[in-house]
């Protein structure tokens, strides 16, 4: 959350000082017990500019004094300084699989608490309101003395209107129609910043990624559903209608098409996705867990990518990457995926799109594959809460 604070104040608007401060802050957070010498040593900024911000900073409560370093040292003592990383929290909610869960997270981006609720297909937009808005008061009551919880940010699948604030629909609960984040605020009483989860995902990547805001990159989502999302020189493309990338429900060559989730026919998830590929599985293997995290180690303990069904899964995935890939004509491709951990599997998808795209694009693109599993849906949907909020509070008050 504070790896890039320093830079917080680019826009011409501000002033040295301001960017002064911002960057002493930054030091702060991220080296060991620093003194004001050190910062204005290793920062070159002169000691009265350091003096001033960290008077405010301490003023503030974003950082604290400690303990004198090298006491019995001629001279004036030397005082260690350390971030009050509980002094701002935020609250994320996020889907994995039929759960939504809730996370309590701090500057440093420490999970101070989490929850979790278990839904059933049949759940509708009442029940989810209720069960949002409770889960969000009770990690309110988490939070550390002295804490100021700045919100909360929702990181959701399916279709998501974000000027509206609404859940328009989730594949994973059928009944959920038009769920309004305007209610939980009002009920849950935190304001409230709504995302769609593969957004969440790749502004995460591009913040704390600078390389991938050189030109244009794709994040590809195979799980418990297939989907994508798309950033041209570091800025994530939307659409109004909250549907944007949606690939997994492309419709693809199927001479029996089986029903989809959304109540269509013959999409890609039918033949690839997680939750299509569980009902055969299960018939060998009942104990196959639907979280992705917990599926991703069972499907290589288990050697699953030799039964018969992921040959026609990777296949179609290959098509899938292969004529995005023809759309964007991207730089790279991210990809994140219980299924590509799977060495064999991986160096398919990477030849088949290689032999599937025009030459010229060959050399230029790449398939990467993000191996630590999703961290913005927690991250990324509240890092706007922490930025804004940083961003005024890193603006020097004092006068020259």
């Amino acid at each position: 959350m504070l790896s890039n604070i320093k830079n917080i104040h680019r826009i011409s608007k501000y002033r040295i000082k301001d960017r002064e401060k911002a960057s002493i802050f930054q030091y702060i957070f991220s080296q060991p017990s620093p003194t004001r010498k050190k910062v204005a040593a290793d920062l070159k900024i002169r000691p009265t500019t350091v003096s001033k911000s960290v008077k405010e900073l301490i003023q503030d409560t974003l950082v604290y004094e400690g303990e004198v370093k090298n006491p019995g040292k001629r001279g004036r003592p030397e005082i260690c300084l350390y971030p009050n990383l509980d002094k701002y929290t935020a609250i994320a909610i996020y889907v994995v699989s039929m759960e939504i869960k809730g996370a309590l997270i701090n500057l440093g981006e420490d999970i101070l608490a989490e929850e979790t609720i278990t839904l059933t297909a049949g759940a509708d937009k009442r029940v989810l309101t209720r069960k949002i808005s409770s889960m969000i008061r009770h990690l309110d009551l988490k939070k550390p003395a002295g804490s100021q919880i700045l919100g909360a940010g929702a990181s959701l699948p399916g279709t998501v209107n974000l000027p509206t604030r609404t859940w328009i629909s989730s594949c994973r609960w059928p009944l959920l129609r038009n769920l309004s984040f305007d209610a939980i605020e009002d009920k849950s009483g935190q304001k409230l910043s709504v995302h769609k989860f593969l957004d969440s995902e790749l502004e995460f990547l591009l913040i704390n990624n600078p390389d991938y805001c050189q030109g244009g990159t794709i994040l590809f989502h195979w799980g418990y559903g297939i989907g994508s999302a798309y950033a041209n020189m570091g800025k994530v493309l939307r659409s109004t209608l909250g549907r944007f990338g949606e690939i997994g429900h492309w419709k693809v060559d199927d001479p029996f098409p089986r029903k989809c989730t959304c109540g269509l026919t013959g999409c890609l998830e039918t033949k690839a996705a997680l939750w299509a590929l569980l009902p055969e599985i299960k018939k060998t293997y009942p104990d196959t867990p639907e979280d992705e995290n917990e599926f991703r180690d069972f499907f290589q303990e288990n050697r699953l990518e030799q039964l018969p069904l992921m040959e026609n899964a990777i296949e179609s995935i290959v098509l899938a990457l292969t004529n995005l890939c023809k759309i964007f004509f991207p730089d790279r491709i991210l990809i994140i995926s219980p299924f590509t951990n799977c060495k064999s599997i991986l160096t398919r998808l990477q030849k088949g799109l290689l032999n599937n795209i025009p030459d010229f694009a060959r050399e230029t693109v790449s398939l990467e594959n993000l191996n630590k599993g999703f961290q913005g849906e927690i991250y990324g949907s509240t890092y706007s809460l922490f930025h804004s909020t940083l961003r005024n509070a890193l603006i020097a008050r004092w006068e020259n």
